[in-house]
């Protein structure tokens, strides 16, 4: 990141108290900050966006991985649960309409309505039912173009339907589980958690997630479409080991933008004073007042806010591309991340401040590539314990192979273990300074230490 980058980063900090929403940690706390916004765009209505007059409307929502138990615990304690009980309340509200005669009272209220509509002009729905009646003398092209005004327009749903589509937010404990949750979905657009509590689960899952991400679910008796985000706890470091195992079917994480706790990369601590409370208040209220948005059946209008995005997307479109030879893929699946970042901080700062131009474009640019770059450097960390490892155990080979042969050339060792010849090199001089090799010339061979057979390889440091 540049000087310019960095400060800007440094005021979004001090601007939403990311030291107090991390408790201490402002790494964790824009971890948080970044799942509080990222989720606001997550639950809001199918088709919610940012409006920018040289860009168009550019979609939001963004799937999340969460690592580290300190991020993972202040997102269940502050995000999930939250949305759980908001999900539980209204569940609760619908199960009590059924009891009270649900029907008797949706067919009053919708006889009230279609009176009053009666005297307005004909919905598409009308249109389309008078059209394609059997009785009706219409042109086969005015049906055409009333069937094609239906493709898209989003129904408005009547109380009695929402109670049958109720649910935002899928939660689950295992892929079968999973499966029997998808049901009862809000526009099939939920945002679903998991977590991850052993490496075998991201396997599991994947035959779920990966079409679930992609917008390929099929659900139900006519195949509607699910198209999800997720947001994934992995409170035990699981993917570390994920990574190192490097298997095709957890493939998906890539998908995702990775927020973690532990990895190098700048850092910044402010003096702000305790606001967590009012922050996390402050979500509450902004994640209430959107569902109640999206869930309102009198409108079917997605949420939008006009703002001129469009030269900060360029460079970051720039930005992800210069990041794909880091983390192939990432242009795809971080996108959106800044539109989703610029809405979700802009409806929390219309709650918590009454006012958005608290949203600085260019320090959300600057909070969005930092949380790449954090993801690129977690993820070469990762990969580079996982080659460790591998070293590590060709190591234990070679003073087997050394132990029957006595000696060996460089050129053979590389050869009879296919190794790349400057690994090799790298790995016959660390076991040399630990103690388990020496050479003559170009021939190696162990060494007469006793300490060979009691060697603890996860301790030899290999500089490659």
């Amino acid at each position: 990141m540049t000087p310019q980058e960095e400060s800007n980063l440094a005021k979004l900090f001090e601007t939403f108290y990311t030291t107090s929403l991390g408790e201490g940690n402002s790494c964790a706390g824009a971890n948080l900050l970044v799942t509080m916004a990222v989720t606001l765009a997550n639950v809001s209505r199918q088709g919610s966006n940012i409006k920018s007059p040289a860009a168009g409307r550019m979609r939001v929502g963004t799937s999340l991985l969460v690592s580290g138990s300190l991020t993972a615990g202040l997102v269940r304690d502050n995000v999930l649960i939250d949305a759980a009980m908001l999900q539980s309340n209204l569940l609760a509200h619908i199960t009590q309409l059924t009891i009270n005669n649900s029907t008797r009272a949706a067919r009053a209220a919708r006889s009230e309505f279609d009176v009053r509509r009666r005297s307005e002009e004909p919905t598409i729905d009308d249109k389309l039912l008078h059209a394609t009646h059997p009785l009706t003398l219409v042109q086969p092209d005015q049906a055409t173009l009333l069937l094609h005004e239906a493709l898209n327009t989003q129904q408005d749903l009547g109380i009695d339907v929402l109670s049958l589509f109720p649910k935002f937010l899928v939660t689950a404990k295992n892929p079968q589980n999973l499966n029997s949750q998808l049901t009862a979905l809000h526009n099939c657009r939920p945002l679903i958690a998991l977590g991850l509590l052993s490496p075998d689960d991201a396997e599991d899952y994947e035959a779920l997630c990966a079409p679930l991400l992609n917008g390929l679910f099929p659900m139900g008796k006519y195949g509607n479409t699910i198209r999800a985000n997720l947001l994934v706890s992995d409170p035990g470091d699981q993917l570390a080991t994920i990574v190192e195992k490097n298997c095709p079917h957890t493939a998906w994480l890539n998908q995702m933008v990775w927020l973690v706790d532990r990895v190098s990369g700048p850092s910044f601590s402010s003096k702000d004073e305790f606001h967590i409370g009012k922050m996390v208040e402050a979500f509450r209220h902004t994640l209430s007042k959107v569902l109640s948005t999206r869930l309102n059946i009198a409108t079917t209008m997605p949420a939008s806010h006009e703002i001129v995005l469009a030269k900060n997307q360029v460079t970051w479109v720039d930005f992800l591309t210069e990041m794909e030879g880091r983390l192939p893929g990432i242009s795809g699946s971080a996108r959106g991340l800044l539109a989703t970042l610029v809405f979700g901080l802009t409806e929390l700062s219309l709650v918590y401040w009454n006012d958005k131009s608290k949203v600085v474009l260019d320090e959300v640019e600057a909070l969005a590539k930092w949380v790449v770059l954090r993801m690129a450097n977690a993820r070469e960390e990762m990969t580079g314990n996982a080659n460790h490892g591998k070293l590590r155990m060709h190591a234990e080979r070679i003073v087997e192979m050394l132990t029957l042969k006595g000696s060996l050339a460089t050129r053979d060792i590389y050869r009879y273990r296919s190794l790349e010849a400057d690994k090799c090199r790298a790995l016959l001089l660390a076991m040399e300074k630990a103690g388990l090799l020496v050479h003559e010339g170009d021939q190696w061979k162990c060494s007469t230490n006793s300490k060979i057979e009691e060697y603890d390889y996860n301790n030899l440091c290999i500089e490659v």
